[in-house]
């Protein structure tokens, strides 16, 4: 079950392509060839990015290579909207619900505010998804969290329960605003599942992900445990970007090969939760065992 390549990427929703010169909250990629560490590349615009992990992609199955491609944002909602949306509970009915919707420019342009609050529309009341810079006045989209109305879905998925720090995939603007993230990366996503088809396996919720070519999982770099911050500005020296996000982002790829080499790095699902999970999602490398107390 273990990969030959291994690929971590750090997303972002920027609305406008990222600076020339690396900078915070763009779009970092780390992968490894044969266990070996690549250093972690830049991208201005998503439109790259997917760009280029379509080549590596591609260049893994000439070479006839197991790869795994690990992205920094929920692949899925709590359980019970998908349903909502979509009236299916399957997590790809929203995958492709959102392809559809969402709406990205080469330029990084987006309507990722007005798809939520389209999909806000369809709870009553207000809600689920809220935030958004204090210039955009949207209706149905509030600015603050607390002045949503009960939509009755959990402001949590389960993995996020049990990952410190994990934000609520509701949250689309200031910090530790996942969100936004999953709105314009869950589109990227399912195009990939659409343009390599049955290669492609998604963990956990395709079940064939122990033989496919091609996995996709969700990964969150807090995770792991990470030095200071003055110890990351030092250690990055030695890397091609002195950025905090690119080195965390080779740190989740060192994490995630060592547990690629142990062979615990997609594990079978826990009996207990698992109809929660297939629908949800949950975290590489978030060990199962605290569901099982």
């Amino acid at each position: 079950m273990s990969f030959d390549r291994l690929v971590v990427v750090d997303w972002s929703a920027r609305s406008k392509p990222s600076p020339k010169a690396p900078a915070k909250d763009a779009i970092y990629i780390c992968h490894s060839n044969n266990f070996e560490m690549q250093n972690t590349e830049y991208f201005r615009t998503r439109r790259a990015a997917l760009n280029f992990i379509e080549k590596l992609i591609e260049k893994s199955l000439a070479l006839k290579e197991r790869i795994f491609i690990g992205f920094d944002f929920a692949f899925s909602y709590p359980a019970g909207f998908s349903k909502s949306v979509t009236l299916s509970s399957n997590p790809f009915s929203i995958w492709e619900f959102l392809n559809q919707e969402v709406t990205d420019g080469e330029d990084n342009s987006n309507n990722r505010f007005e798809v939520a609050q389209g999909l806000n529309s369809k709870f009553d009341g207000i809600g689920p998804f809220w935030g958004c810079p204090q210039n955009l006045h949207i209706n149905g989209l509030p600015h603050k969290g607390t002045d949503r109305s009960s939509h009755g879905l959990s402001e949590f998925r389960l993995c996020e329960k049990y990952a410190r720090s994990a934000h609520s995939v509701w949250k689309l603007f200031t910090t530790g605003a996942v969100g936004s993230q999953s709105l314009m990366g869950i589109p990227c996503l399912q195009k990939l599942r659409e343009k390599f088809n049955k290669k492609l396996c998604v963990w956990p919720f395709d079940q064939e992900f122990k033989c496919a070519q091609i996995v996709l999982g969700e990964v969150y770099p807090s995770l792991f445990k990470f030095p200071s911050d003055i110890e990351i500005k030092t250690e990055a020296k030695a890397f091609c970007h002195d950025i905090t996000d690119a080195y965390q982002t080779y740190r989740t790829l060192e994490n995630l090969l060592n547990l690629n080499r142990e062979g615990r790095l997609l594990p079978l699902l826990p009996n207990k939760f698992e109809e929660q999970i297939l629908e949800e999602g949950w975290i590489v490398g978030l060990s199962f065992d605290s569901l099982k107390t």
